[in-house]
């Protein structure tokens, strides 16, 4: 039997509205914190992966985890937290065209600044390191932009 995945319903904090939408309610503003619900990647409009759903059969239990990323474009949900962010600058690595050495030093890079207590000293000097290493990648867009969700103005100040 083939199945197909519902569109859930999740504010911009992540807090899960329905998981479809289909069988589920929702408000336009969400009842825990006000924040406004989506439907839609913000990116790419298209629908916010609910639940696997297969005709004719009922599934019982709650298994339900609401994604981090896009499943259509894979830019991150305004819920995913800095890990996932993070990821997505190692997705951005693959395309990035750099040397395996190069690219085993931005990893390392990114996967210590992974830890959210690293004291800022140390975040400016990976950062200035992955910026040295793969500066074509550093400097582009996508990750400037990933860039400014993940490290505070101070630090990014001094970049």
């Amino acid at each position: 039997m083939s199945g197909y995945y519902g569109q859930a319903a999740i504010c911009r904090r992540g807090h899960i509205q329905t998981r479809n939408v289909e069988y589920g309610k929702y408000e336009q503003r969400c009842p825990t914190c006000g924040a406004p619900v989506l439907l839609n990647c913000l990116a790419c409009n298209f629908r916010i992966r609910g639940t696997y759903e297969i005709p004719g059969v009922v599934v019982s239990g709650d298994r339900y985890k609401k994604p981090d990323f896009c499943d259509q474009c894979g830019e991150p949900h305004p819920w995913a937290g800095r890990q996932a962010r993070i990821y997505q600058m190692h997705n951005l690595l693959d395309e990035g065209g750099l040397s395996s050495a190069d690219e085993l030093v931005v990893r390392e890079q990114l996967e210590a600044l992974l830890e959210e207590d690293l004291p800022a000293e140390e975040q400016v000097r990976r950062w200035k390191r992955v910026k040295n290493v793969a500066p074509a990648v550093f400097d582009s867009e996508p990750f400037q932009r990933i860039l400014g969700t993940v490290t505070e103005a101070v630090i990014k100040s001094q970049l």
